[in-house]
């Protein structure tokens, strides 16, 4: 029997997965955002809700409503915000293609996330709480990110670049206190190069992945424009990171590990239990991963397309042209 997909999240990689999946499963649903781009999709019946708070509201109806199907459903997360309600699905019987939650507990923090690939002995860039006093002199920027994603507080920021003490007093007035270690600070160096990992893995075996380069301004991206990274000893680190991570807890689901190439090394900086930007340049290159995933097709024999770059042409090929 053909698995059900509930697809977590309208953005535009879930999207181009709701398409990919027609030919694979029985049918589609999607939990999203009113106003997100997998609205006006033709495709899969959408369950939405206006505001973050409204969310868990849709999701018990929609695991109440399912009623005996339990076993019918795969569950896909496919934005940050959905990574935080993997358990509700889970503690209902519902199979979700992501790593097990005592795992996401660590990689759905950032804090959290860096001290543990500290002890795995992966190099990991210094970060502090949004209440360090930082040095400007000499010209120093940082930038804040927001380190996890919460049903309760919706940041204001993904990142945010600063260069002097005013802005980070703002930001601190426009943060609650109470909700200041959802950030991390960061150092921002002069030149910075975005190199990702995204791969599939399925049960702790990995189906197909890739490590590309990102055309795009860091650290405020503007691109999802991929191209395959060459560097040798840039992937060579990147796939010795990965297996550290593998040989410690078992990956399950789509897994993106971005990291940073600057004048204080190659590091990783933040690691995605879910559909990531890019992730359609990994479908283009093996087709056959929806067959893998949602119909247990064998990932012995999965065909490598060899493409060597991607792009969305809506909003990528003017920031490839600028790059």
């Amino acid at each position: 029997m053909s698995k059900s997909l509930l697809l977590l999240g309208g953005v535009l990689p879930a999207v181009q997965l709701l398409r990919r999946a027609q030919d694979y499963v029985d049918k589609v649903h999607i939990i999203a955002q009113d106003d997100d781009a997998i609205v006006l999709s033709r495709y899969g019946e959408k369950f939405l809700y206006s505001q973050p708070q409204d969310c868990i509201t849709v999701i018990r109806q929609w695991i109440k409503d399912q009623g005996g199907e339990i076993q019918q459903w795969l569950v896909v997360p496919c934005s940050e915000f959905f990574v935080q309600y993997i358990e509700e699905f889970r503690h209902h019987g519902f199979e979700v293609f992501a790593p097990a939650s005592q795992v996401l507990s660590t990689f759905y923090n950032k804090k959290a996330l860096y001290s543990w690939l500290d002890t795995l002995d992966v190099k990991v860039a210094e970060f502090k709480s949004l209440d360090y006093q930082l040095d400007f002199i000499d010209s120093k920027s940082y930038i804040i990110k927001s380190a996890k994603a919460s049903d309760d507080y919706s940041a204001p920021f993904k990142t945010k670049l600063i260069t002097q003490q005013d802005e980070l007093d703002a930001i601190r007035q426009m943060i609650p206190q109470q909700y200041w270690d959802n950030f991390v600070i960061q150092r921002l160096y002069q030149h910075n190069q975005s190199i990702s990992y995204g791969g599939v893995w399925v049960k702790g075996q990995e189906v197909a992945s890739i490590i590309a380069s990102q055309v795009r301004q860091y650290p405020q991206g503007i691109t999802s424009c991929t191209v395959r990274a060459t560097d040798i000893d840039d992937t060579n680190t990147i796939h010795d990171v990965i297996r550290k991570i593998a040989s410690n807890v078992q990956l399950h689901g789509f897994i993106e590990l971005e990291f940073i190439k600057n004048e204080a090394g190659l590091y990783p900086i933040d690691l995605n239990p879910r559909l990531w930007g890019w992730s359609n340049f990994l479908f283009y290159n093996f087709p056959a991963i929806p067959a893998v995933v949602l119909q247990n097709q064998s990932p012995d024999q999965i065909d490598n397309k060899h493409i060597e770059s991607w792009s969305n042409i809506w909003r990528d090929v003017p920031a490839r042209d600028r790059a």
